[in-house]
């Protein structure tokens, strides 16, 4: 499974991680991580989106212990 934070770096079966920025976040480029094929998202507010998701308190954190 190809792990990322870069939505246009996304590919089937991969894990996105909702990082967010100074002035953006993460969270505004998860549609996109799904439709180049993600199958599971991180982040730290539930999302409407219909694909697995993994609540977290601090994303920067959850992938930096990868």
């Amino acid at each position: 499974m190809k792990i990322g934070f870069i939505s246009l770096g996304c590919s089937k079966n991969s894990m996105f991680f909702c990082l967010n920025g100074t002035n953006v976040s993460g969270e505004n480029y998860a549609k996109q991580a799904i439709e180049n094929g993600a199958t599971i998202i991180v982040t730290e507010n539930e999302l409407s989106l219909n694909i697995p998701q993994i609540i977290v308190e601090d994303t920067r954190r959850a992938y930096g212990l990868l």
